[in-house]
């Protein structure tokens, strides 16, 4: 197979070729070292563009197939994800459910195929295939944890619960971006990175002599326009009406620019709080800004509109950043809350 593939790519060079669950092993009776490595090199060649890989194990004696889990990978994301499955039957499962002639026959047994479980990330790899070995580590921690969640849902898969452990700064950016871009990221995981990258910024030393170089850093990155994702709300919204997570309407906060790009820059230090019907800024929280030291960000407020209407002019409040990227931000309001900002 490795030899015929060879041969179509010397004879169309121009080519494009695209192979779907190919089967391509550098084996063979008889090979030497050299063909060995040669036919591996040939097959480092081209790049996985997607993988879908079932995990399952047997139950014996019947030999039933019990769903495990998944292992994904798409080309531009470039990382490997592992996700178990909330599953409380054994049956074929995600086999039965992709393939339109069933290679396991329907029974009782099978009842994941016409109820899909629901998938829970565990961890994420970055680039590199994960050996069989990480695998099954991952796979074995998460087993606690699963029987947590099969204990708090009662046996119902409805819930939305993230087993994934936050351990990097890469990690906890890869999930607040998704959330941000696709708002199906699972709240609890949301929280999770935003509650990671806090106790990741109060490991670091700060010195006196710092503040201000951090405050000018924060003010170089926070300015453009940021729209609201994710919010905890304050502690006294938490205790009366429970955690918001994802924010239901458009809100965009601006630090140095107009709110709107068709209004002309009146200042460095303008702010805006705006929260929309559509496309029409509905409520107007309009005033200045200021970064006294390290990553603290207070505002001051010089009128509220409402629509077209002015309804009052003072209040100040102020947010600790603990992390801003090019594409993020991630801060704690004065009433205790915790957000995430996608920069638009």
């Amino acid at each position: 197979m490795i030899s015929a593939i060879q041969s179509l790519l010397d004879t169309h060079p121009d080519k494009t070729f695209i192979l779907f669950n190919p089967n391509l092993e550098p084996s063979g009776a008889g090979l030497g070292i050299r063909e060995r490595d040669r036919r591996q090199l040939f097959l480092d060649s081209f790049k996985s563009a997607y993988i879908y890989l079932c995990l399952a194990s047997l139950s014996r004696p019947q030999l039933i197939p019990r769903e495990l889990g998944t292992l994904h990978y798409q080309f531009e994301k470039n990382n490997y994800r592992l996700l178990r499955c909330l599953l409380t039957e054994d049956g074929p499962g995600s086999l039965n459910r992709f393939l339109k002639r069933r290679i396991y026959p329907s029974s009782s047994l099978t009842s994941t195929a016409a109820n899909p479980p629901k998938f829970y990330l565990v961890k994420e790899w970055a680039g590199v295939r994960p050996a069989q070995e990480d695998l099954s580590k991952a796979m074995e921690g998460a087993e606690a944890v699963l029987e947590g969640l099969i204990k708090q849902l009662g046996g119902n898969e409805g819930g939305a619960v993230s087993i994934m452990k936050i351990e990097t700064v890469e990690e906890a950016k890869r999930v607040l971006v998704e959330a941000a871009q696709t708002r199906k990221v699972a709240p609890e995981l949301v929280g999770a990175a935003v509650v990671f990258l806090e106790k990741n910024a109060r490991k670091r030393k700060k010195l006196p002599e710092d503040g201000e170089k951090e405050a000018a850093e924060l003010l170089r990155k926070i300015t453009g326009r940021w729209r609201l994702i994710f919010t905890t709300g304050t502690k006294g919204t938490q205790a009366t009406i429970g955690k918001i997570n994802y924010f239901p309407v458009k809100a965009v906060q601006s630090f140095g620019v107009p709110f709107s790009p068709s209004i002309p820059p009146s200042s460095p230090s303008e702010y805006a709080n705006v929260i929309y019907l559509g496309s029409y800024p509905a409520v107007q929280v309009l005033g200045s800004f200021n970064c006294p030291k390290f990553q603290k960000l207070e505002f001051k407020v010089g009128s509220i509109k409402l629509g077209p209407i002015g309804i009052g002019s003072k209040g100040d409040g102020f947010f600790t950043f603990f992390y801003v990227d090019e594409a993020v931000a991630v801060a704690r309001g004065q009433g205790g809350g915790l957000a995430l900002w996608y920069k638009e």
